[in-house]
Formats: C-alpha cells, structure tokens, sequence
C-alpha cells in the first residue's frame, strides 16, 4: 500500500474539503492510503473522524512561513524520513502562497509531486506586495517538469500553472446521494418552517468575496418585490457573514433569509432549494453546481463560471455586470418557464458521461498515482 499526503483540509465543510474526501471515500484504499497535512495549532479538520476511521494519519506539521521561517521544512521532511511508505505530496490549492511540501517532495525524490489547483482566481483581492511576489516566484517554480499540474478545469490549470502541461481531474460526485427526494423537501421546509407553495433560491459555499454574497442578498431583494412568497437560504459560514446579515436587517428582509451555517452534509438541502444562484467573481469549477445539476435544480451563474460545469440545460449564464434587477429578472423567466424536471435520469447520464461520476473519476486518480510511483 501507497500513502500520499495530502493538504488543503481546513476546519470548514468547503468545496475542496468535499472533493478531497469523494476521492478517499472512493479510492481503493488497500492500494492507496491518503494522509493529510494540517496546521500545527488548528482545530479539527473537517471530516478528522473520518479519515481516522478510514486509515488516515493527520500530521499537525504545518508552520507557516513567518513562525519558524528556518525550521518549518523540518517538521514535514521527519513525516517523510519517520514513514517510507508515503511516496509524495498532493497539495490541493486556492493559492500558490505556500508549496513547501512540494519543494520538499522534490528534495526527498519522492515520485508523486502533484499541485492541484481549485481556483480561477484571486481569494484576496488585497494581496500584499510581498504575498503576491511570493505567488509570482511559486508559479515559475511550478513550472519545472518534475511537478505534475491538475486542476479541476481548464480555467483552473491555466490561472495556475500558465501554459505549462496540466491535466484535469474532474470535482465527481456520488451522483445517487444528490438525486431530488421528496421526503427531504417536505422534512427540511416543515424543520424550517416553509411553506411548500414558498420558492425558496439556495445558495451553498463559503461567504466570502469570491462568493460575491451581498450581490446574492441584492438580487433576492429585487426577485422579492416581484415573488414575495419566497425565502433565500443561504448554507456556509465565512467572513462576510456578518457584514450580510446587517445588510439583510437593513433591507428589512429579516424574515426572508436564512443564514444556516456550515452544515457537513448538504446533499438533502438541494431538494428544499426551487433555483440555485451562483454569481462568483471567479470559479475553477464550482463543485456545488455539479450536486445542483444532479439534483434536477435550475441554476442561475455568471458569464465567468467555467462552460465545463455546463452539464446540463439546468445553468443558465448572467453577465457578472448585470445589476441585480436584471438577474432578479431572469431568475424570474427561469421559474415561470417551469421547464425543469426534477427527476430525469438524462441529467445523470449527462453528468456521469462528462467525467463527474466519483467511482471512475477515484479509479483515474488511483491509476495515476501507481503509474507516478511504479514508473519511478
């Protein structure tokens, strides 16, 4: 058996925590164990039973740069030296700040080195200088062939890596835990006290800049004034929850949305939701628009969410310029059409035909580590 470490795991129930573990839970784990690598003073990462249960070692090995900027490396090369059954890094990445470990996998010649980029775009638009320099000397290192380039889309790769050799490793789903359920529509609206003639728009993900969630919070108040038997619920925590729930108490839409927290699973709340709305200012995929699909729920994204997560008729594009009355507008158009199944098996076949079915997607990404590692 083959272990590769991992990073990229924080305490947050995200999208990258979500693909990550649909790899392990898939992947054949006689053949290839994952360990993961997480900050020396963190809390729990999530799914931390879990991967305990499933064989996982979690190293708390993680210094950043600034803490002990001469020692730091030491740490994770004893991970190495302590267990030769580990044969490289896979470090899945929003941002090329920090690739120590990869650097290090290098330095031991461990034969899987693999960068994984899950983003198109800058989560902090307020990078300091020395930060974005620090991205800028990373990604010409990246550039050196002994690495191996992935990325959950084209878009991925290329704000990443450049025009460098990469690969995609499509964000798969298990496809049968998404499908539209009844049952969970009616138990979760009666838990949350929805009516079931409500429509009620979802969103799901982290509230941060990226995620765009005042604009979200915008365009709801405008579908409002022309729906008022509607709700937004809104299902992640993040830094900007704060700032959006004032601005929802100033709208006077206390009554209106739901801010419900980071939930660890999310599969059952996709068949509560009517639509699903997605205005990001940037995407590598957006892996929750993959569940969405599956779950037969219109969705309504920007111009700037990679045509790759196109799957099916479902997701609709909005100019990212639109003010929020247009895309109130067109949310509108996309519930009145009243054109969306929610129950086809064609959106499976669709979405397992384009690569997001997780049993093949885990067996590619298998392979592709014993070819890295018996090919040495």
């Amino acid at each position: 058996m083959y272990r590769i470490l991992h990073t990229g795991m924080t305490p947050n129930y995200g999208g990258v925590e979500a693909v990550v573990m649909n790899w392990y839970r898939n992947i054949d784990r006689e053949k290839i164990q994952f360990d993961f690598l997480a900050r020396h003073d963190g809390a729990p990462i999530a799914y931390e039973q879990e991967i305990i249960d499933m064989g996982g070692h979690i190293y708390r090995e993680y210094y950043g740069r600034k803490e002990k900027p001469f020692i730091a490396g030491k740490y994770i090369q004893k991970i190495f030296e302590n267990d030769p059954s580990i044969m490289g890094v896979h470090m899945n990445l929003n941002t090329l700040e920090y690739i120590t470990p990869l650097r290090l996998a290098k330095r031991h010649k461990l034969p899987v080195k693999i960068a994984h980029s899950h983003n198109a775009g800058n989560l902090n638009a307020n990078d300091k200088l020395e930060t974005r320099l620090m991205q800028m000397l990373n990604k010409k290192i990246l550039q050196a062939p002994q690495y191996q380039k992935y990325g959950c889309s084209k878009e991925a790769c290329k704000y990443m890596f450049g025009n460098a050799k990469s690969l995609v490793i499509h964000n798969a789903i298990q496809l049968e835990k998404y499908k539209y359920n009844e049952k969970n529509r009616k138990k979760l609206r009666e838990q949350y006290k929805i009516d079931k003639d409500t429509v009620v728009i979802g969103f799901v993900g982290r509230i941060q800049y990226q995620k765009n969630p005042v604009f979200i919070i915008r365009v709801f108040k405008e579908f409002c004034e022309k729906n008022k038997n509607s709700k937004l619920v809104l299902i992640g925590t993040g830094p900007l929850e704060n700032e959006c729930k004032a601005i929802v108490q100033k709208l006077k839409l206390n009554d209106k949305v739901l801010f419900l927290g980071m939930k660890k699973e999310t599969s059952s709340f996709y068949s509560m939701f009517d639509a699903f709305l997605f205005p990001s200012l940037f995407e590598g995929l957006g892996v929750v628009l993959v569940e969405a699909q599956a779950n037969g729920l219109p969705c309504l994204v920007s111009d700037v969410i990679p045509d790759e997560v196109m799957l099916t008729p479902l997701v609709e594009k909005e100019k990212l310029s639109g003010s929020s009355q247009r895309w109130a507008e067109h949310l509108v158009r996309m519930l009145d059409e009243k054109k969306y199944d929610r129950k086809p098996d064609d959106y499976f076949e669709k979405i397992a035909l384009a690569g997001y079915d997780i049993t093949k997607e885990a067996k590619r990404l298998e392979d592709i580590y014993i070819s890295l590692i018996e090919e040495k």
